[in-house]
């Protein structure tokens, strides 16, 4: 799934929580007609860069939220306990129950999100992952 087709799946998914197309399109401060044009049913314009940032800011989500593939969960959108028990459910690490997954802050979340995202896309370069994992161990060594 290119980035295009990532934001247009999360642009209708905002759409849908705010209340549907003609909301999204009166919070971005944009025309319906070019809102249309991003997430019709026949879309004929890609999301770039600054229409994904101005749908964030319009949704209250975060820099990059746009980018991210969320398939259903709801992350950074008020339902936390949503995406927790979503996210404990789906990535089961080891050591790790459910009632651990409570307590993980959302910034917390929405970074291992983003991680998963980037090795199930082959984004996650060889040093990218040593980098991750130095960092793993040394947070791990904290006190």
């Amino acid at each position: 799934m290119d980035i295009y087709a990532i934001r247009l799946a999360n642009l209708r998914l905002l759409a849908q929580e705010v209340g549907g197309r003609p909301q999204l399109a009166k919070l971005m401060n944009i025309s319906y007609a070019l809102l249309s044009n991003y997430i019709g049913k026949t879309p004929v314009k890609n999301i770039g860069d600054k229409i994904a940032r101005d749908a964030e800011t319009a949704a209250q989500k975060p820099h990059g939220w746009m980018d991210a593939r969320h398939d259903g969960l709801n992350a950074a959108d008020g339902a936390l306990s949503t995406l927790q028990n979503k996210q404990a459910q789906t990535l089961r690490l080891p050591g790790i129950s459910e009632d651990l997954w409570v307590q993980v802050p959302p910034k917390a979340l929405l970074l291992m999100e983003k991680i998963a995202v980037a090795s199930a896309s082959g984004a996650l370069s060889d040093q990218s992952l040593s980098l991750l994992v130095s960092t793993a161990d040394h947070l791990a060594n904290e006190k």
